[in-house]
């Protein structure tokens, strides 16, 4: 299989590079078995990934509050409201926050 880039040439006539891929074999079959052993991932990145996630809760809680309290969310097309999409929006922001609480009370419940 082969692939045409020919993205800078373009401007010339019949000019192109072919790229070719290399075409898998057994022995790299194998390699790629071996990458998908099990192994531990360092505590700081952990730690990122719960930073993010509750920053993520955080943020869907404001959505929540906000819509709560009289904000409304359009779908729209250039600046042009097209329906409410509040309900919606309202029901994704839920949802981050109950699955954002699972998986922290499941990261608690391994650590503690």
């Amino acid at each position: 299989m082969s692939v045409h880039a020919s993205k800078r040439n373009k401007h010339r006539k019949g000019c192109r590079e072919e790229v070719k891929f290399p075409i898998p074999t057994p022995y790299i079959f194998e390699i790629n078995k071996e990458r998908n052993v099990d192994r531990p991932i360092p505590s700081d990145i952990v730690e990122q990934w719960m930073t993010h996630l509750r920053l993520q809760r955080t943020r869907a809680r404001d959505m929540i509050w906000l819509i709560e309290g009289g904000a409304t969310l359009h779908d729209g097309r250039e600046g042009a409201p097209m329906h409410d999409a509040t309900a919606r929006w309202l029901g994704e922001q839920k949802e981050v926050v109950a699955e954002v609480d699972r998986l922290i009370s499941l990261y608690d419940g391994i650590n503690n």
